[in-house]
């Protein structure tokens, strides 16, 4: 004899609850990190903006963008000071590190504020190597949940991007 487990549903709306919330549930089993690939010939025109879940680059030059993929993360990014807020839960890692020149921003909601403060944010870069540096980033804007800030006539290396309080990394 084989036991079984049947849930009867009486009405349209028990249904619709019962999709609901096995939604949610599985929503809420899943990581919230997002990632985009790049094929093997990806280039941005100069000046046209890409926007991959939140991040936004606007080359000043042609981007050769191929191979390259990028990941969204909600961790934090941290620094070794205790007192630190660190940045907000969006940390962009690119799986190359990208000679980049141009304006770039990214799109936060509140929830991934981290403690920081909306419009003291600023853009802030990992180079590969020396840790994050927010110097060779002027931030142009901070409106609408949006940082923007432009590289200016620099060249940077750009391996993380991530936007924190002016001097928290």
């Amino acid at each position: 004899m084989h036991n079984r487990c049947f849930i009867i549903l009486k009405t349209d709306t028990q249904i619709i609850q019962l999709i609901l919330l096995l939604s949610l549930f599985l929503l809420t089993s899943i990581c919230l990190n997002a990632q985009f690939s790049a094929g093997s010939s990806f280039f941005v025109k100069e000046g046209s903006v890409l926007s991959i879940d939140g991040l936004n680059l606007k080359p000043a030059l042609d981007l050769d963008f191929s191979n390259q993929s990028v990941q969204k993360s909600s961790t934090p990014a941290t620094t070794a000071d205790p007192g630190s807020l660190g940045s907000i839960a969006a940390v962009y890692n690119f799986s190359h590190t990208l000679s980049y020149k141009g304006e770039l921003g990214i799109r936060y909601i509140d929830g991934a504020l981290n403690g920081n403060t909306p419009n003291l944010l600023a853009l802030a870069y990992h180079d590969g190597t020396s840790g994050f540096s927010v110097a060779n980033i002027l931030t142009l804007s901070n409106d609408d949940h949006l940082v923007w800030g432009s590289t200016g006539i620099n060249t940077i290396n750009l391996a993380k991007l991530t936007a924190v309080n002016s001097g928290v990394l």
